[in-house]
């Protein structure tokens, strides 16, 4: 990560807004394999009935 080292200024606000993109994206793919996994398991136990 040298680049960082060379552009302080730069990359601090290109890297913040990674990280919050990343961060949302990383609670959005929770959220969802969270629900599947949910819907998953009802759908399951219907069939199973």
């Amino acid at each position: 990560m040298n680049f960082q080292d060379e552009h302080p200024e730069d990359q601090k606000t290109d890297r913040r807004e990674e990280g919050w993109n990343q961060e949302i994206f990383c609670v959005f793919v929770n959220e969802t394999f969270i629900f599947t996994t949910i819907l998953e398991s009802v759908i399951y136990t219907r069939i199973k009935e």
